[in-house]
């Protein structure tokens, strides 16, 4: 797996985000060179602005020694950081010394992390097969991820962790001042709900239960709870003012949200003569009362692109203009819908189109880190051998996985141990931690209990005193840095 090394244009993206973790005060002047021919070396400074700027001669400047390799990660090796494990995928002595200085006080590093940080965070490993999901989607049982057990490590942040450390020795072996930088003094939280179904009582969803009573459909209650939900679904076709459906529940929520200092983010779905998507139109009345509400409160409202857009920058760009030209909001931030892409094409197709953000990136069988990172970064264009300008503000935590059939299948009462153990691995690099909560899974009446779950889980999150924001928030951090 990878089995070149990295190239000048790699090489900077991954020096680019490693620039979000430190910042110093002079240029640092590195030296690339050929694990199995050290004599074959290239010069380059990493200027104060994060540039990487080749230097046509040598000097006798202070060096920073990185060593590339053609290896593949056949094996690895483990260091011990803050509290983890960490695999090292591609070693080069069988000792676990990350890195050491010379008698003239030159930093070397003694494995290549720039590649091993390259393959997660690009998300390399996704190019290199055609095996998807029934969805079209890269499967979590393929990922090094999975293979390491590091899916719920962000490992990246380990590797820049390291190389940061040996930089900051170095910089004081040198008089230069140096800083480490967090996103965040404690940790961001960025909560998320994605507008699949609004209608608990729909015709569709009503016939979706006669079918599931006749055998023609996998039951997801009891039948005797179903016959029950279906009459209930006949009473209020009938009489649409029998009560509130229970997916309409959004006045809930946000009052919840206000009331903890959260403003959330929210991505809605068109209908798109697809099965797999909503009930419901931008052009509908109070889909557009609703958005212009969640924006006049401080809430952002996003494109949750639909199933078939993950491959169809055509339809993409087609519910873009729907929703834009219906609410006059154009908005900066995407989910698609069943986390469905292609990578990176999907990524390259909402580029083009002028999302400044996607936040689809997560495995949907499991929590965790599916590029390795809890900070925000951007996905990497192997065709055009760049770094892409869309930001990607990874998933970390849907509820869907855990509960899901298919998925995890654990009861709710999981979902806090799992957001937990990811806020105690992100508060440690001042990254943020991302969750979605779709409002259709406020189901009383498949997972009785469940909101109160849901809010006592809000309240232990604000607790450890995040800084809550949305998408959009997040974007102007990073702009501003």
């Amino acid at each position: 797996m990878l089995s070149e090394r990295l190239n000048t244009n790699r090489i900077a993206y991954v020096l680019f985000h490693l620039s979000q973790h430190f910042e110093c005060d002079s240029d640092l002047r590195l030296c690339f060179f050929d694990s199995d021919n050290p004599t074959s070396r290239s010069f380059y400074y990493l200027a104060i602005d994060g540039k990487l700027v080749e230097l046509p001669v040598m000097s006798s400047d202070p060096c920073i020694y990185f060593p590339l390799t053609a290896n593949k990660a056949d094996y690895v090796t483990r260091v011990e950081h803050k509290g983890r494990n960490i695999p090292v995928l591609f070693p080069l002595h069988e000792d676990i010394c990350i890195y050491e200085f010379d008698e003239n006080s030159n930093l070397i590093f003694r494995h290549d992390l720039l590649k091993a940080a390259f393959l997660i965070l690009s998300g390399y490993q996704e190019t290199l097969g055609d095996e998807t999901d029934v969805h079209g989607r890269y499967r979590y049982e393929d990922s090094l991820q999975k293979q390491l057990n590091i899916t719920t490590i962000p490992v990246v942040n380990y590797y820049f962790d390291l190389i940061v450390e040996g930089l900051s020795g170095f910089c004081q072996k040198h008089g230069i001042g140096f800083r480490r930088k967090r996103l965040f003094e404690n940790f961001g939280f960025l909560l998320s709900h994605d507008v699949d179904r609004i209608a608990f009582y729909h015709p569709r969803e009503v016939a979706f239960k006669l079918k599931q009573l006749l055998g023609m459909a996998p039951l997801y209650y009891s039948k005797s709870d179903t016959l029950k939900l279906f009459f209930k679904g006949i009473l209020y076709n009938i009489n649409p003012l029998h009560g509130e459906d229970p997916w309409w529940n959004f006045g809930m929520m946000t009052e919840l949200e206000k009331k903890l200092g959260l403003r959330s983010s929210f991505y809605f779905l068109e209908k798109n003569n697809g099965h797999f998507d909503s009930r419901y139109t931008f052009r509908t009345a109070r889909i557009r009362r609703l958005i212009n509400r969640l924006n006049e409160e401080g809430f952002e409202t996003g494109l949750h692109g639909s199933y078939n857009s993950a491959f169809s920058k055509e339809a993409l760009c087609e519910e873009l203009n729907s929703f834009t030209n219906n609410t006059g909001i154009k908005p900066v931030g995407i989910r698609q819908h069943f986390l469905r892409l292609r990578y990176p094409d999907t990524l390259l197709y909402q580029e083009e189109l002028g999302f400044e953000y996607d936040t689809s990136l997560a495995f949907a069988e499991h929590e965790g880190f599916r590029n390795g990172y809890c900070y925000p970064f951007r996905p990497y264009d192997f065709d055009k051998d760049r770094m892409a300008m869309i930001w990607e503000f990874p998933l970390m935590l849907m509820e869907v996985s855990i509960l899901g059939e298919g998925y995890r299948n654990l009861p709710y009462t999981e979902i806090g141990n799992c957001a937990m153990t990811l806020i105690d691995e992100v508060r440690k690099f001042g990254g943020f931690f991302s969750m979605l909560w779709h409002n259709c899974r406020l189901d009383e009446s498949l997972y009785p209990g469940i909101t109160n779950y849901y809010r006592t889980l809000l309240e232990d999150i604000i607790k450890l005193q995040p800084e809550a924001l949305t998408g959009k928030d997040l974007l102007n951090i990073i702009k501003e840095e």
